[in-house]
């Protein structure tokens, strides 16, 4: 057989030493590889998970009216996202800044909180402050019960995360007791005002009085029984009238009188008690004591009220008692 030539065989020999070298160095190095890959995909779903965890939390969390359901569920839910062994949820109470084992400084930009007793990281327990606008409302913190366990610095963030996602479950909790505040409040003045317009009504019902309130065009918009009975229209007949031209019409001059009235009344003057003549429905004057008032709110003139007391008989009586005087003296002349 041909003998290889002499620098063929060195280099084979060189080759084969180095050969022997680098599969092991690769096969060490592709393995690490694949373990940092490993724990790269580890900790990716870890985080994924916790985030996700996360977002579970808070849409809990912002449903839950109940004050102190919500409470319980955000220590709940801080225990179960850190895999603490327990937590605690301190919070301000209304007016008052410092919270119990909370320092009073508290950097509401960057999140930083002072707690009476907090380790340094890695520790057993961590805290996060809930701060909603510039204001502490309150803390979160969770602690391990084992000496053998700590929070990292991934664990700190997760917290901090959750208590910015609390502070706005706090101020929806709040808003939403504010909003049923207010609502109750409405509802009691609703409950108030249909009690007072039952007990107008009544009032309006049972007066022997004509009262009789306009709209601010000074049309008929209630007219009562003793309406009714004074001028003898119904209630029907006389709704949508003009009152002057259904009660003082008869009369120029007394249509006159009723016109500047109503002028006075619908630019806001009340008009006070006075005697004068109005006409029933069938043209028959009748003597009446007559007032009026606007009915103003902040919009404005809304309508106005008239009341008209019938006095024919006191008249009556007055001239009777005129006619009586007249014949007495006439005897002692």
């Amino acid at each position: 057989s041909q003998m290889p030539e002499p620098g063929y065989v060195s280099v084979g020999i060189e080759s084969s030493q180095s050969g022997g070298q680098e599969p092991e160095a690769r096969v060490a190095e592709l393995e690490a590889s694949v373990r940092r890959r490993l724990e790269e995909v580890e900790l990716s779903g870890r985080r994924a998970d916790r985030q996700n965890n996360l977002h579970l939390a808070l849409l809990d969390l912002t449903a839950l009216q109940d004050e102190s359901t919500l409470h319980r569920r955000i220590q709940d839910w801080a225990i179960q996202l850190l895999g603490a062994s327990s937590g605690t949820l301190s919070l301000a109470e209304p007016g008052v800044d410092q919270i119990p084992g909370v320092d009073a400084t508290v950097n509401a930009v960057d999140g930083r909180i002072g707690l009476h007793g907090a380790e340094p990281s890695p520790a057993r327990s961590i805290v996060a402050p809930i701060i909603s606008r510039g204001k502490l409302l309150g803390t979160i913190q969770v602690q391990h019960a084992s000496q053998d366990q700590h929070f990292l610095a991934e664990d700190q963030e997760l917290l901090s995360a959750f208590a910015e996602g609390v502070a706005v479950a706090l101020e929806n909790r709040r808003r939403y007791a504010r909003a049923c505040k207010q609502v109750a409040k409405c509802k009691q003045r609703e409950q108030q005002s249909r009690e007072r317009n039952l007990y107008l009504e009544r009032l309006l019902a049972c007066a022997p009085d004509a009262i009789v309130t306009l709209d601010a065009q000074h049309r008929v918009s209630e007219w009562n029984p003793g309406a009714e009975v004074l001028f003898g229209y119904t209630e029907q007949e006389a709704k949508g009238k003009d009152l002057d031209g259904l009660i003082a019409a008869p009369d120029p001059a007394m249509l006159h009188e009723a016109v500047e009235l109503t002028r006075d009344v619908l630019i806001g003057r009340p008009v006070a008690p006075r005697e004068s003549t109005r006409f029933r429905k069938d043209g028959t004057p009748v003597d009446v004591i007559l007032a009026g008032s606007p009915i103003v709110t902040g919009d404005g003139l809304v309508g106005t009220v008239a009341v008209y007391s019938d006095i024919t008989e006191r008249k009556r009586a007055e001239k009777a008692l005129a006619r009586h005087a007249r014949e007495m003296a006439a005897l002692y002349e």
